[in-house]
This record gives C-alpha cells, structure tokens and sequence, in this order.
C-alpha cells in the first residue's frame, strides 16, 4: 500500500475519533522480519503496511505531531528522573542522535499488537543494546524527549 493511502486512513480515524498509531520498522529491527523499511499503520480491527528502500520518516514526523499534538516535538526543560529513558537519551548521544541506522525507538500503545506488556504504554529503544520503559499513563514528556530527537527539532 502506498504511505499516502496510510497517511490519508490515519487522518481519517483521528478525525472521527477512533483509535489508530503507527510504526516505523527499519530492517533487522525487533519488530521486523523483513529486509524492506516498514511502515505499520495499526487502526481499530485493522493493519496496514506500506513497504521502501528508504525510512519513511516524513510521513512519522507528520503522523506523530497529529497524534500527540506539535508539543511532542518540543522537549521539556527538565531532564528526565525516569532512569530507563535517560540511558536510553545517553545511548543517542554516543550513536549520534542523527544516526537512525544506529538507534531507532518504538511506542507501543496500551493496545498495540507489537506491545510485551498490554495495557501499558511501553517504549522500546534499539540501539547498542535493546531497553524498554513501561508506563501505567501516557508518557508524554518521555515521548517528546525521544520524538524530538528522533525527528531532528533538538
């Protein structure tokens, strides 16, 4: 499927406000047993997939500002007291934050198929080793940490 279609579906849930998020899997990811860049768009009873060469990081950046609102790719001012999340956030520094061939994250929501701990917000970081933080809520100043320099606004 082309990433246009699963962007215009992820537009058209938020807009009638049913569930949905989405992934990007680069290849030898965790999640991904195929050698393509994917793009996962998870809505209510449904999977969607879109296959390239390349990360499709613009349609990520344009979806997660949409699904979180544009303060997530603005970083809290305070450094994060979630131990997890600042090893994760120290891991970034020595790979090189632009480096998204070195590290990439993913969040699963509480009701993603991808997600080890349903019902809790997980985030998974992959890098030089592989961490994970869990969250009983929505964890948002931790996302806008990781988000804003996984999309390149830190």
């Amino acid at each position: 499927m082309k990433i246009e279609a699963l962007v215009s579906r992820a537009k058209a849930a938020q807009a009638a406000g049913d569930p949905w998020h989405f992934h990007l899997l680069f290849p030898g990811c965790k999640l991904n047993n195929s050698k393509d860049h994917v793009f996962v768009l998870e809505l209510a009873g449904e999977t969607l997939e879109s296959r390239s060469a390349e990360p499709q990081t613009a349609a990520g950046e344009e979806l997660v500002q949409l699904q979180f609102g544009k303060k997530i790719l603005r970083p809290p001012a305070a450094p994060t007291a979630n131990p997890a999340v600042a090893a994760m956030l120290q891991e970034i520094g020595e790979l090189g934050a632009g480096n998204l061939r070195a590290w990439h994250h993913h969040v699963l929501l509480p009701g993603c198929a991808f997600n080890p701990h349903p019902g809790t917000w997980t985030v998974l970081f992959e890098g030089k080793t592989v961490r994970e933080a869990v969250f009983d809520e929505e964890p948002r100043e931790e996302l806008a940490r990781l988000e804003t320099v996984y999309y390149g606004k830190n």
